[in-house]
């Protein structure tokens, strides 16, 4: 390979992380790192801030100048600031037959949505609504898996049938339609909630209240903040030996030692950060994991 075809790979490489970087810079507040573009007609949007319209994909990542992550979200009902916000929805095309087959390769695959499916229950999937979610695809021995990112869907209509998936990347296994099977999980950060529902996991943390559905927002996986506790006691870090911190079915923070709770199975929230105790408003600052 000749000089001028490296530095043309080596500019093709580095110009899409030169773009991101750019947009960063441009729009994002504090000089965070916004792993994404903005969409037509959106406006940069701080942590500190729902909006009304959306101004970034869904699961967009977003980078602190201080080290934490965030994720662009948007909320299935209200939510309370420093409490754990839920992805409600099971697998929206539950373990089901491929509608075509597919050679090793491809790009998009054919499902066959039941009459069950979707979010309603009614097998209504709209355009593009998968996009930011994730399949997975099992051969007739389910020995062979590809998992894969979705960045689009056809629409499918009230009672179910076949949909197109657009796939973020080619898949290494053919998928036979005798055999082949394929479930279908939603994009994560939609559809946010506050429940208490023990199949349901916490997938960030807002900094702040959301007032209603249809709203978009920061969440956070990573940074250290107060969490809201439960009722119970002991709190959290009431014991020197309590340093990890759990989640309890609604979204607050337990510790795995309060009485007759059984907390050892639950959602790991994160650890203590401060040398210290409980005080009257609950746990220390807690270094949130997600």
């Amino acid at each position: 390979m000749g000089t001028r075809n490296l530095a043309t790979l080596d500019r093709d490489m580095h110009q899409q992380l030169s773009r991101t970087i750019q947009e960063a810079f441009a729009n994002g507040m504090e000089n965070d790192l916004i792993l994404g573009t903005m969409l037509v007609g959106g406006a940069p949007q701080s942590v500190y801030e729902e909006s009304a319209v959306q101004n970034y994909e869904i699961g967009t990542v977003r980078i602190r100048a201080n080290g934490d992550k965030a994720r662009y979200c948007k909320s299935g009902g209200a939510l309370v600031a420093c409490r754990g916000a839920k992805y409600w929805y099971k697998a929206l095309v539950a373990y089901a037959a491929a509608a075509e087959s597919a050679a090793a390769g491809a790009t998009s695959v054919k499902v066959t949505v039941g009459a069950s499916d979707g979010k309603a229950g009614n097998g209504a999937i709209a355009l593009n609504e998968l996009k930011g979610g994730r399949i997975v695809i099992y051969d007739a021995t389910a020995a062979h898996r590809d998992n894969r990112g979705i960045v689009g869907n056809t629409a499918v209509s009230a009672g179910g049938g076949t949909m197109t998936i657009t796939l973020d990347g080619p898949i290494v296994t053919p998928v036979v339609i005798t055999t082949s099977h394929m479930e279908v999980l939603g994009n994560p950060y939609e559809g946010l909630v506050n429940q208490n529902d023990g199949y349901s996991s916490i997938v960030v943390v807002p900094l702040i209240d959301i007032s209603g559905a249809n709203k978009y927002f920061w969440g956070f996986e990573e940074t250290i903040l107060w969490l809201s506790p439960d009722s119970t006691t002991p709190d959290p870090g009431a014991d020197g030996a309590q340093r990890k911190v759990l989640f309890d079915n609604a979204g607050d923070l337990v510790c795995r030692k309060e009485a007759g709770a059984g907390y050892d199975d639950a959602q790991i929230a994160g650890y203590i950060v401060q040398r210290d105790a409980s005080g009257a408003a609950g746990p220390p600052f807690v270094r949130l994991q997600l």
